[in-house]
């Protein structure tokens, strides 16, 4: 923070430009996550965020050509199975019982 007047360099207008765009659209997503959240249960949606277990090193390697570590892939995919694990055994223990019904 202190060399920060040293180093800084004054935004031109393309990436003002952009970052007024991030800015919105991230804006933009934020909101919708809200309404999906006011519409919907948290368990119905929570399954969307584990699509970021593709999005993030896809992204990645698509921008900056990174290549996803064995650790990462390894550590996704127990996160992934222990999500199938849930949704088996939840299934099971829910055979006969009523589904409550969320959109009242």
């Amino acid at each position: 923070m202190f060399f920060l007047p040293f180093a800084w360099t004054p935004v031109t207008s393309p990436h003002a430009a952009l970052m007024i765009g991030f800015g919105f659209w991230t804006f933009v997503a934020h909101l919708a996550i809200t309404q999906a959240y006011r519409i919907a249960p948290p368990p119905v949606l929570a399954p969307f965020d584990y699509t970021a277990l593709v999005w993030a090193p896809l992204w990645g390697w698509l921008i900056w050509a990174e290549v996803p570590e064995w650790t990462t892939l390894g550590g996704a995919g127990i996160i992934v199975l222990a999500g199938l694990y849930v949704v088996y055994r939840e299934a099971r223990r829910g055979e006969g019982r009523k589904v409550p019904d969320w959109r009242k």
